[in-house]
């Protein structure tokens, strides 16, 4: 086996193990290094320079390029994503995140209380027409 190049490195494995995915779905094999440090100690993480995605010295080229493509993908379909705006239940502020925010936790601005960011719900025209049948 050719020697292992490290062509990225992340703070949680979970990251990595995307990114491996779809290396390997494009015909790089990849290998993700050092999760199961953090998995035993989190606080480890910076000391190893977290967790690392690697692929064979003759791969890293085209995994570097794959990787920059997906993430100019993501970075694209994320900046179409609308804002969301909601209500504070705590101080009744209303607050605004951006669309990458959805379905996780935030601090609202004012009274710094943890938030739900709401799922982004489709609106009628995404929503493709059933055909319902006739009476």
């Amino acid at each position: 086996m050719s020697e292992l190049v490290t062509v990225e490195a992340y703070s949680t494995p979970t990251e990595a193990e995307v990114d491996r995915t779809f290396l390997e779905r494009e015909g790089v094999r990849a290998y993700v290094a050092d999760a199961e440090i953090l998995a035993m100690d989190w606080l480890l993480g910076a000391a190893v320079g977290g967790v690392k995605l690697q692929v064979a010295a003759a791969d890293v080229q085209r995994a570097r390029e794959l990787l920059q493509s997906l993430r100019a993908e993501r970075q694209a379909k994320e900046s179409k994503l609308p804002d969301i705006e909601f209500t504070c239940e705590d101080c009744n502020e209303l607050i605004r995140f951006p669309g990458k925010r959805a379905g996780g936790v935030e601090s609202c601005p004012k009274c710094n209380a943890y938030v739900d960011v709401p799922e982004i719900e489709a609106s009628a025209a995404e929503t493709p027409e059933i055909d319902k049948p006739e009476q």
